[in-house]
């Protein structure tokens, strides 16, 4: 099974450990399961580049740390939740990619509404909030 697993809050509130540690066991246990996981993370702008740019590469080096790094992304979003991809910025894959991962997803599990119409119908898969 491949399962989408959408947030908004990892990479904006990098100092929160338990926060961490608390979701990460979602896509370690899922993969030891014998799924495919791919974490979509939706980071709401700080209109400051140079800080997002900080932000996004430590989500990416944390998660390099649990061999997550290559089945993951972060689209950088005036708002959160995500409804528009016109407006996001992409790290980790391009628009086109993300809307193949979309259309293959067998489970978009959607924690902290991250995504939401007009995106959200890019999922056909069953979804969970």
């Amino acid at each position: 099974m491949f399962v989408v697993l959408a947030n908004a809050t990892f990479a904006s509130y990098f100092q929160g450990g338990g926060h961490w540690t608390w979701l990460l066991q979602y896509p370690l246990g899922l993969k030891q399961l014998g799924h495919r996981v791919f974490w979509l993370e939706v980071m709401r702008s700080t209109d400051n580049a140079e800080a997002d740019s900080q932000a996004v590469r430590n989500f990416f080096q944390r998660m390099a740390k649990f061999d997550l790094e290559p089945d993951a992304a972060v689209l950088v979003t005036p708002n959160t939740p995500m409804r528009n991809v016109d407006q996001a910025k992409f790290h980790g894959r391009s628009a086109i990619e993300l809307a193949r991962i979309a259309r293959d997803a067998d489970l978009l599990w959607n924690f902290w509404y991250a995504l939401e119409d007009p995106f959200l119908q890019q999922f056909s898969a069953p979804r969970f909030y």
